[in-house]
């Protein structure tokens, strides 16, 4: 039982520590965000497509965890911003492939750009031993989400 107990206040720091890196960390790439009048779901569905170029709907709708048909309004938005195309799959003409258009990707990687200056200027902060503890702990963090990816994924969808 102490295990348990040390365990869940050792999950609580983490979870709080967290929490108030990324709100301090941020700032700078959710105002960037916010000037572009795109919700967080659209901004998702741009970072998805950076990694997923081509993809169909229905993978797209099962990554960003949302139904076809609000699937189908986030991207009609983003077409409208041209910043999404849409091309009928030449394999199976049932089926709309999804892309980045030039506007796209360069907002995706001006996005990025702001993000990663603030957290380069975070890490600068630290010594090269606290940065490898770091990284350590970030693929340790990856692994366990990617892990409840997994477990939560629907049956039948593979990514």
């Amino acid at each position: 039982m102490a295990t348990s107990n040390r365990n869940n206040g050792l999950v609580e720091e983490a979870f709080h520590l967290l929490v108030r890196t990324i709100t301090r960390t941020d700032p700078s790439r959710l105002e960037e965000w916010v000037g572009l009048g795109l919700t967080m779901t659209q901004i998702r569905l741009l970072f998805v497509l950076r990694l997923q170029e081509g993809a169909n709907a229905r993978l797209l709708a099962d990554l960003l965890n949302v139904a076809p048909p609000t699937f189908t309004r986030i991207v009609d938005r983003l077409v409208r911003n041209d910043l999404v195309r849409r091309e009928v799959d030449p394999r199976d003409r049932r089926h709309v492939l999804h892309f980045l258009t030039e506007n796209g990707r360069e907002t995706v990687a001006e996005m990025e750009r702001v993000g990663r200056a603030r957290i380069e200027r975070v890490l600068s902060h630290l010594s090269e031993e606290q940065l490898e503890r770091l990284v350590l702990a970030l693929n340790d963090l990856f692994t366990a989400t990617e892990a409840v990816e997994v477990e939560e994924r629907p049956a039948g969808v593979r990514v």
